[in-house]
């Protein structure tokens, strides 16, 4: 499978850039470029878990502290409240910020719960049932491979459920022989009168999984969207 998924991107890419770097080294070069994001994402995130969370949560207890101390007026107590209630929206917007910018289940729980948590939040925000199956048994993936498995499937997500109005929407995750197979298949409400352009190209979750050294799939059929990624895992996994 990583043979053919790089002799793929290989033809793929030398077209695209002939005089430029061979097809190896600009795969490995968007490589090292996403891993340098993702490790800023996960400074950013530490910094405001550990340090403006910090911050935030000390200004909460001193300001609940003094809402507590006698001899306030009326106005000062209700002022205190609203500031301690702003401080907390704070507080919550940071949290979210932080899960954006690098999700602590990944570190915590693993690829696939983390999967599970998008999964749950994408489609219930936006009303659709879902069904999901994952390897009864994860194995040891690097911190790297679970973030690039986690960035392509959330791309994938926000692809299909904002392609047409789905009823209903699926995701398979498992393990073929060396490589993570990703599959999501949609059910629209009201099938398409017509398909424009079956076969999806280019899009930004073909580019992240050849970062990733694998290859993407994404069809639309009067029915709804079907999506499959194949991603070699690293060798220490296999």
């Amino acid at each position: 499978m990583r043979q053919w998924a790089m002799h793929s991107e290989s033809r793929e890419l030398r077209s695209c850039y002939p005089n430029e770097l061979s097809a190896a080294d600009l795969l490995e070069t968007l490589r090292r470029s996403e891993m340098e994001i993702e490790a800023e994402k996960s400074s950013i995130a530490r910094t405001l878990h550990d340090d403006v969370g910090g911050l935030l949560v000390g200004a909460v207890m001193d300001m609940s502290w003094i809402s507590q101390q006698s001899g306030q007026s009326d106005v000062v107590k209700d002022k205190l409240a609203r500031a301690v209630g702003l401080l907390r929206e704070a507080i919550d917007i940071k949290r979210k910020l932080v899960e954006a910018l690098r999700p602590s289940l990944l570190d915590d729980v693993g690829l696939c719960s983390t999967i599970g948590w998008h999964l749950k939040a994408s489609c219930s925000a936006v009303g659709v049932d879902y069904s999901e199956r994952y390897p009864p048994k994860e194995p040891p993936f690097c911190s790297d491979f679970k973030i690039g498995v986690f960035r392509i499937v959330q791309k994938a997500l926000t692809q299909v459920l904002a392609d047409g109005v789905p009823s209903k929407l699926s995701l398979h995750v498992e393990i073929i022989e060396d490589a993570l197979r990703c599959r999501i298949v949609t059910q629209l409400l009201q099938p398409r009168v017509a398909v424009a352009g079956a076969d999806l190209v280019n899009t930004p979750l073909h580019h992240r999984t050849r970062q990733m050294g694998g290859v993407c799939q994404c069809l639309r059929t009067l029915e709804g969207n079907h999506v499959t990624v194949m991603i070699p895992m690293p060798p220490d996994t296999v």
